[in-house]
């Protein structure tokens, strides 16, 4: 699943009314985050820099979580973990840069698919 509908529907019982005024802004505010992040991303990989792969991972995985978007920020977990030098579970003895860069930028194609999936999902319902 794209979203995890129990997370989504509690932002949606916080909206007003039907128009949902509330979580469309937090939705259309999360998709130009992600725009920025992902250029970010894109930068941090073309530098080499793990600790900024790691703090936007972290970013954005806050983000979508507040959303519901279960797939995005699963990957955004990995992202932060293999910009650490660590496991997909966190842990486990460091990566070479090397290793841990590969990691992000074969999670970085599957994080784009993602969270282009992601929006159009939020997209289509607002």
């Amino acid at each position: 699943e794209v979203i995890d509908m129990e997370t989504f529907g509690q932002l949606l019982e916080i909206d007003d009314d039907d128009a949902h005024e509330f979580s469309k802004t937090l939705a259309f505010d999360y998709i130009s985050q992600a725009d920025t992040t992902f250029t970010e991303f894109d930068e941090a990989l073309a530098k080499k820099d793990l600790k900024q792969l790691s703090s936007k991972g972290h970013f954005l995985k806050g983000s979508s979580a507040a959303l519901g978007l279960q797939r995005v920020q699963q990957s955004c977990e990995l992202m932060q973990h293999f910009g650490n030098r660590r496991d997909a579970k966190g842990e486990g003895p460091e990566l070479s840069e090397e290793v841990a860069l590969r990691k992000c930028a074969v999670l970085l194609v599957r994080l784009r698919k993602e969270q282009d999936e992601a929006k159009a999902w939020l997209t289509k319902f607002y």
